[in-house]
């Protein structure tokens, strides 16, 4: 059984794959970690209401409904603590957080950083061969644009062509020159006869690889 050795760039795919998955790791337990803000705000919020409403006399006060709002105040900060946002030496704030959570997500976030390292060192040590893996894409895309612009230098001749023909109309017609549409390159900044560089570093073009123009 045959086996096909895999290109460089199917290994940095792979690697990149890795942090993908890393990160996304990362987003679901900050997730994880706004919901338990929420939780906790959401609960104490309820309960506020109830006083606030009560006070207002919008309503009777109901132990019942107070010890269930209590009961659940305590029951969403059962497994949180406060933690506190510092700014410069001042404790400018706190939050809610789960500290199991936390240390899960610090976990994530240094199995990110770790994925991301091996994707840069993979580039470092295999930088050449990545790179002659692109040239020779590049020249087959190169190739394939400029088949394109050929094709576009048919059209633009009809186009324009057909167009030129309506100049002595216009006049006759009533119509101004500027009801005339705009070529549909205009604002590209390139034209039919435009050189296709290759898609790559200009400073990593061989020197035998001039910018051609389409035949």
């Amino acid at each position: 059984m045959r086996t096909t050795k895999r290109t460089g760039h199917a290994e940095l795919e792979a690697f990149r794959t890795r942090v993908a998955e890393a990160r996304q790791r990362v987003d679901e337990l900050e997730g994880e970690r706004r919901k338990v803000r929420f939780a906790v705000q959401r609960e104490q919020s309820a309960l506020g209401a109830y006083h606030a409403a009560v006070e207002a006399g919008e309503r009777d006060a109901d132990p019942e409904v107070e010890a269930k709002l209590v009961a659940a105040v305590r029951d969403a900060a059962s497994d949180v603590t406060d933690k506190p946002i510092v700014r410069g030496s001042r404790i400018v704030e706190e939050e809610v957080v789960d500290p199991r959570l936390e240390a899960r997500f610090h976990g994530a976030m240094r199995a990110l950083d770790e994925r991301e390292r091996e994707v840069a060192a993979f580039i470092g040590e295999r930088f050449d061969d990545l790179a002659q893996e692109l040239a020779a894409d590049g020249q087959k895309a190169r190739e394939h644009f400029e088949a394109a612009w050929r094709e576009v230098r048919k059209a633009d001749d009809e186009w324009s062509g057909v167009l030129r023909k309506w100049q002595p109309l216009l006049e006759a017609g009533g119509i101004e020159p500027s009801d005339l549409p705009t070529h549909p390159l205009h604002g590209l900044g390139v034209g039919p006869d435009a050189g296709v560089p290759l898609p790559m570093p200009r400073s990593l073009v061989p020197a035998d690889a001039p910018r051609r123009k389409a035949a």
